[in-house]
């Protein structure tokens, strides 16, 4: 992967950065998007889900990071009269006194997760009111958590392909009509294949003496491999995220998410062995 300096970004030993992740594996009571009515339960774990923070520092300021294997992050998850990333924001604020202003929640997007993004309430269902009360906690946590791990550190900026991954899901054919990607027509007869992007964006924070910390890495693609089936997964970010770990060996990999839109996975199956391959991708 080529890098490129970004003048924007400081250089040398200028940052601190700290690392931490908590497990927020679920409870199988607390249900997933699923088909009309768009609620179903899990059966079983097939794989662990984490919420991973990072915190920068540029001594003057400090910014917290937390990626969350998660559908998504709704401010409204816990009642229409709560505010469930602000409670986050203010609870992680206490712990560590970084400014509410300075964290950002995000999620992976992956859909065999728990529904967190307000598709459906979760308030009829038992212990999910404590559920999401102990979720706010950990989000805060792990932010705390990073903040004490905070060394120096410098950043390196890389930009690589992925082809073959994603592929837009609204093909526009030359009678005027969209397809689904799997419905397409002839390529002959596509007036457009629609949005797709496989640049994949990485931040890598080095100690001094080269040790990796933190690697951010960006892409747009629906982790929607194994979506609507009844094990949890983090579907292929997780998959890409563990492997960084174990080739690079920085303390954590963090995957964020793209404006992914109508892209999603080119094979179109529920194959676990898939979320492996895009993974790897």
């Amino acid at each position: 992967m080529s890098q490129r300096p970004d003048s924007r970004m400081r250089s040398g030993d200028a940052f601190t950065v700290g690392v931490a992740r908590v497990d927020v594996t679920p409870p199988l009571t607390i249900p997933h998007l699923a088909h009309v009515p768009r609620h179903g339960f899990f059966k079983g774990v097939h794989d662990r889900l984490y919420a991973k923070a990072v915190v920068v520092g540029d001594g003057e300021r400090r910014a917290a990071l937390v990626t969350v294997d998660s559908i998504g992050i709704a401010r409204r998850v816990a009642g229409t009269e709560r505010d469930f990333i602000a409670e986050v924001r203010q609870c992680a604020s206490e712990q560590c006194g970084i400014a509410p202003e300075n964290v950002m929640l995000c999620a992976t997007h992956a859909h065999s997760t728990p529904d967190l993004a307000g598709f459906r309430s979760l308030a009829p269902y038992p212990g999910a009111a404590g559920w999401l009360d102990a979720l706010r906690d950990q989000l805060a946590s792990v932010i705390a958590m990073a903040d004490r791990a905070t060394a120096p550190a410098r950043l390196k900026v890389g930009r690589g392909t992925v082809a073959g991954l994603g592929a837009g899901r609204r093909i526009l054919g030359r009678d005027g009509r969209l397809y689904h990607w799997r419905d397409r027509p002839p390529d002959d007869q596509i007036a457009d294949w629609g949005i797709s992007d496989d640049e994949v964006l990485v931040l890598s924070f080095e100690r001094p003496d080269g040790a990796p910390a933190a690697v951010l890495f960006h892409f747009m693609c629906h982790p929607t491999t194994v979506q609507v089936q009844p094990l949890v997964s983090a579907d292929f970010p997780g998959v890409a995220a563990a492997m960084i770990e174990e080739v690079t060996g920085c303390e954590e990999a963090l995957f964020f998410q793209s404006a992914c839109g109508a892209t999603v996975p080119v094979r179109l199956t529920t194959d676990f062995d898939d979320v492996d391959r895009y993974g790897h991708m």
